[in-house]
């Protein structure tokens, strides 16, 4: 299992993380106090807010289901952009799904952290 992160984002907000998915590659985390993610996969971790998780969960779903039949398995030719020009994800198809199925399982638990929270 991935290791969890210290309580605090880089730049030393005061966070509080829920943890939404934890895998062999990665994790997904979300702050009580800023709503902002946490995440990483392989050796990219990303602190992105609500909209752009939504976004990037979205694109890697559909990346994914347009590739995963693919016999090329290993081949590293999946591209996800990050918010620097200067930093791109390459993954192969079944990195890709591996990705994929953690920002999936995320949202899932997000989705009905929320629910359970409005009924109360």
């Amino acid at each position: 299992m991935y290791k969890l992160p210290n309580q605090h984002h880089s730049d030393m907000n005061d966070c509080d993380y829920t943890t939404l998915h934890v895998s062999q590659r990665g994790y997904v985390v979300q702050c009580r106090n800023c709503g902002g993610y946490q995440m990483a996969f392989g050796n990219v971790q990303l602190h992105i807010c609500t909209e752009e998780f939504i976004a990037l969960k979205d694109y890697v779903a559909i990346k994914y289901r347009n590739v995963a039949s693919s016999t090329e398995r290993d081949k590293r030719d999946n591209y996800i952009c990050t918010d620097s020009q200067r930093v791109v994800m390459v993954l192969s198809i079944d990195e890709l799904g591996q990705y994929n199925e953690l920002l999936q399982q995320a949202w899932l638990k997000q989705t009905m952290n929320e629910a359970i929270k409005n009924m109360n």
